[in-house]
């Protein structure tokens, strides 16, 4: 039994991952997502759905010339199935090589049937040495059955057979510390599955580790914010449509249709507080989308691709982390924007340590670098957090200057407060005018990647 369970350890989580993505089976996926904790099975669902509609998008002909047919971000994603099912493969030969050595619970069991045959052997001997010396007893050296004295191996459990197969566990980990340090660690073997995971840990005042949560990351490719666009993006007027409108049921996306050229249109979700409508995804890399401004009304933004890539992470929906006196709490609300990049997590994660309040946060960027309706949270370079005294309805904006204080300690360097409560705050370094946007959140940029050490 402890063979077919490790068996299954081996094989299960890339069969369930490969299901999914490759052939979209659901049940693979809730297989492959079961097996992390509660407060990571949210995020890591979003981003198996993710990498699926982008295996989606993969061209019929892709296996051809992959270098040549694929982007960048589905070169990326090509590689980890290639990855997967080449270790998938490794294993087989592995499990092959193990099975013949599986003779050795037969060898144990035969000694042990041995041993105790030899045991009683030795007590009816012993019996007969206390009776009346009727005839001539033979001394018997009885010795248990084990392996030769010059061997080298004397017992050899199935457990520790099994072990030597496993891979030592390693993942990319931010080390964030009380005193506003972090520490971005990268062992010198990552164990398979945590390929594109990052896991971040927060040390105490007293040096105790407390992990916070682990999430999935992956690379994009920069978007620049493009203002006044002259291009049409409406849909149907932007190209000849080969695949009309059809309702979808893809994470956020209500709709979807294809232009013969490859380019993508989609209907986002209406949700409370969410102001995007539609997108266009381009073949260039290019990403348009449209809706509600608060200041300029409806309205398309573009943001167009560069060459240099950077990674983001999906953030948890939701954090409730409490143990030991530390407190990290956040929850996502009326946003789609769940990705940011993976060093500003690791800074705000140590900023709600610091404030110990539960966070409403309302958004980064998009999975892809694009931020509706902003042109500032690019790339998930800044993040928007409610006001805790309108959250809470307090007296007055204590909280929230202690937690620009907290973010400042976490290496936020601007903090764009709106106009209505600007003097309150003016005094703290790095608070810029915010004008009226800026009246209903918190809005926070400007992270100094220069803090964070990298150790290998």
């Amino acid at each position: 039994m402890k063979w077919e369970a490790l068996n299954s350890e081996m094989t299960d989580d890339a069969e369930n991952y490969l299901g999914y993505i490759k052939y979209g089976d659901e049940a693979k996926r809730d297989a492959y997502v079961s097996k992390f904790d509660a407060s990571e099975q949210e995020s890591i669902k979003q981003g198996l759905e993710q990498q699926r509609r982008d295996y989606e998008r993969f061209p019929a002909d892709y296996k051809d010339a992959p270098e040549k047919k694929l982007t960048p971000e589905q070169l990326n994603l090509f590689g980890i199935i290639k990855e997967l099912e080449e270790k998938a493969e490794l294993w087989e030969k592995t499990k092959e090589k193990a099975t013949k050595m599986l003779w050795w619970d037969d060898v144990v069991e035969g000694l042990a049937k041995q041993s105790q045959q030899i045991e009683q052997s030795d007590t009816e001997t012993e019996k007969s040495q206390t009776s009346p010396p009727s005839t001539e007893q033979t001394e018997t050296s009885a010795t248990p059955a084990t392996l030769s004295q010059n061997g080298e191996v004397w017992f050899m459990h199935p457990v520790a057979l099994m072990n030597y197969f496993k891979f030592k566990a390693g993942i990319v980990t931010y080390h964030i510390y009380q005193d506003g340090k972090i520490e971005k660690h990268i062992p010198e073997k990552i164990s398979p599955g945590f390929e594109r995971k990052y896991q971040y840990v927060y040390h105490d005042k007293d040096n105790n580790e407390h992990e916070i949560c682990i999430c999935e990351w992956h690379t994009i490719n920069k978007k620049v914010f493009v203002d006044s666009p002259r291009e049409t993006f409406n849909y149907p007027d932007h190209g000849t449509v080969e695949e009309t409108k059809t309702n979808v049921s893809d994470g956020y996306i209500a709709a979807r249709a294809k232009y013969k050229n490859g380019d993508i249109h989609e209907w986002i979700k209406i949700e409370d507080g969410v102001s995007i409508y539609e997108r266009l995804t381009m073949t260039n890399g290019n990403i348009a989308e449209y809706g509600r401004h608060d200041k300029q009304g409806d309205v398309w933004k573009l943001y167009e691709k560069l060459k240099e890539e950077a990674q983001m992470v999906r953030m948890p929906d939701s954090l409730n982390y409490e143990s030991s006196g530390v407190i990290i709490k956040y929850e996502l609300k009326e946003t789609f924007r769940k990705y940011i990049n993976p060093d500003l997590l690791a800074g705000f994660i140590g900023a709600l340590a610091e404030i110990k309040e539960n966070i409403i946060v309302t958004g980064s960027a998009y999975e892809q670098g694009s931020c509706f309706p902003s042109s500032l949270h690019i790339n998930g370079l800044s993040i928007d957090t409610k006001y805790i005294k309108k959250v809470k309805n307090l007296t007055d904006y204590k909280k929230d200057k202690e937690f620009v204080n907290a973010l400042a300690k976490f290496h936020f360097r601007t903090f764009r407060i709106g106009e209505a409560i600007y003097n309150l705050f003016k005094d703290i370094s790095g608070v810029i005018f915010g004008y009226e946007l800026h009246n209903s959140h918190l809005h926070t940029e400007n992270f100094d990647f220069n803090t964070i050490k990298i150790i290998e």
